[in-house]
Order: C-alpha cells, then sequence, then structure tokens
C-alpha cells in the first residue's frame, strides 16, 4: 500500500463482505459494513469474490465457535475495514483489532461519522513489519493469561518470511494454553492475482506449500492441520534459538 492511504485490497474485501448473508450476534449490529462500503467508489464483482466469501464464512464460524467456548478476547490481525467486533458484539467480550494506521485512521473517521459505537472495541494501530506487536498488544490492555482467538485473515501473503515468523511469534507471547490461531496461508496465488494486487502498491510477498507451512507453524509455536489454506492452530512450545 502506498504510504498515507488506506489499503486498496481490505477495501475490496470489505466490499464483497458488506454483500454477503452473515450471522450476527443478539448484540450485534449487521448494518454497519452496508454503511461503511458505501463511502467508497462502487466496484465490479471480480472473480476472487467466490474465494472470499467462502474464506469469510471459515472465519465467521471459528469466531462464533470461539465465543460459544467462553473465549471473551478476539485480536484481529490486519483488521482492515472487518466488521466483525461490531457483528459479533457479545456482553464481556472485548475485541482488538491490529492494523497499518493508515488504514485504521480511514476505518475509524468512517465509523465516527457514521455514529458507531465503538467502544468495546480496542484499536491498536501497528506497522507489522516495525513495530513491536506483542508490545503494542500490551499496551492495548491484551491478557496473555486469558484464552484468545487470533483472526489472521489474508495478510501472510502480503508480508514477507522474516516479518510472518515475527508476527507469528508475537502472538504465541500473547496466547494462554487454550487460544487459537485461525490463519490464512497463501500458496503463493495465480498470475491474475498477483497482477491484481501489484497494480495497486500491495504485491504478494509469500507462499507455502503444506509441508512448509506446517514447519512455519512449529517454528512460531504453533500446530494445525495445514493440507487447506485456511487453518486452525493451537499453541505448542516456541522452539529455543540455537
Amino acid at each position: 500500500m502506498e504510504a498515507g492511504t488506506p489499503s486498496a485490497t481490505a477495501r475490496a474485501v470489505a466490499q464483497v463482505r458488506a454483500a454477503m448473508d452473515r450471522p450476527i450476534t443478539a448484540d450485534g449490529d449487521g448494518s454497519v459494513e452496508a454503511r461503511l462500503v458505501d463511502r467508497f467508489p462502487p466496484r465490479r464483482r471480480t472473480g476472487m469474490a467466490d474465494y472470499l466469501e467462502r474464506r469469510t464464512r471459515w472465519f465467521d464460524a471459528v469466531t462464533l465457535r470461539s465465543l460459544e467456548a467462553g473465549i471473551d478476547q478476539v485480536v484481529i490481525v490486519a483488521a482492515g475495514y472487518d466488521c466483525r467486533a461490531l457483528r459479533f458484539r457479545t456482553s464481556g467480550v472485548r475485541f482488538y483489532e491490529l492494523d497499518h494506521p493508515d488504514t485504521q485512521r480511514d476505518k475509524r473517521t468512517i465509523l465516527s461519522d457514521l455514529g458507531v459505537d465503538t467502544s468495546d472495541v480496542t484499536f491498536v494501530a501497528t506497522d507489522f513489519t516495525t513495530d513491536d506487536i506483542a508490545g503494542a498488544l500490551v499496551a492495548g490492555g491484551h491478557a496473555a493469561d486469558r484464552p484468545t482467538v487470533f483472526l489472521a485473515e489474508g495478510l501472510l501473503v502480503y508480508l514477507d518470511d522474516a516479518t510472518i515468523r515475527v508476527l507469528l511469534r508475537a502472538l504465541r507471547e500473547r496466547a494462554a494454553g487454550s487460544s487459537r490461531l485461525a490463519v490464512s496461508i497463501s500458496r503463493g496465488q495465480d498470475a491474475t492475482f498477483r497482477v491484481t494486487v501489484d497494480r495497486v502498491g500491495e504485491p504478494v510477498r509469500s507462499g507455502y506449500q503444506p509441508d512448509e507451512a506446517a514447519a512455519l507453524l512449529t517454528d512460531c509455536g504453533w500446530t494445525g492441520d495445514t493440507s487447506r489454506g485456511l487453518v486452525l492452530a493451537t499453541p505448542t512450545d516456541l522452539p529455543q534459538p540455537g
């Protein structure tokens, strides 16, 4: 993404989500996404939309199952214009949104203009390439002694391997024993996708085959079935350096 501007791909994903029929909790607001994306220039539906819808439904299901299991902290990594914190609002649950300052600033401005109550959401402006992610969560009030579900949807493909490892290890540092990590791990994507995201300044920077994804998670203190690109992982011991 270009410095000083919000993420173009995050906007595109939000526009796909806003047109979906999705679940909502008893205290949730299911209208926010549509009102939010009304501020964006219209765009036509592309071939990626079907995949984005399937991915969204999978992450929605993980989130709701985690809430039903009593997990009261949800960390949305690279939240973009995701409105799960509002759609799935639940008494006693704190949502933390981590995202680049430029995108997060734009989102918060729109939500404020719309009069949306975000008092139960903690916004943590974070540049994943430079910032101390674990430290940012600490500063935001995240409790490492209580379970968390971490959602990392559609992010890793835009980060290089070294940055991904720092991120996943930071999340592991904040993960109590029964925490969960829901993460999409790209195989590298096809040429059309690469050209599209490169055109908006958000190029593909990583991709992992199933065995490589498993090794990545193990090295970062997580384990999960990597036979598919959508992975639900649980914490393991972090390997010691050397």
